[in-house]
């Protein structure tokens, strides 16, 4: 049996959440919650970006965030909030060009189409 994921974009309180559903047995629905801030960004990239740009946008995101951790945190045994600051706004990075990604495939998975479902 192949499967099959559905995404979707839900508002969530103060924040949205990509909404992966898939036709297996268990848990077939996982929510990635992300902020207004990151919608825009996502948004904006999805527009003005093709696909191919942003797979290639959220490869060097995933680089960067890999050098990141590897130099940072593998080769200081000094942890301070600036570091950890930077590895979240890194992982940020990356959520955004991977859902910027997943949107530019699925196009209904905008806020405003899915709105338009309900």
């Amino acid at each position: 049996m192949t499967h099959k994921h559905h995404y979707k974009t839900e508002r969530q309180g103060n924040a949205f959440a990509l909404v992966q559903t898939t036709n297996t047995h268990g848990t077939p629905t996982v929510q990635v919650p992300y902020s207004f801030k990151q919608e825009a960004d996502i948004a904006i990239c999805a527009a003005a970006h093709t696909a191919t740009e942003i797979n290639a946008y959220r490869r060097l995101a995933a680089l960067d965030l890999a050098k990141m951790i590897s130099n940072e945190f593998l080769a200081f045994s000094d942890l301070d909030a600036d570091r950890l600051l930077l590895l979240r706004e890194k992982t940020e990075d990356l959520i955004t060009h991977c859902i910027a990604e997943i949107r530019n495939q699925n196009p209904n998975s905008s806020p405003e189409e899915s709105n338009k479902k309900h």
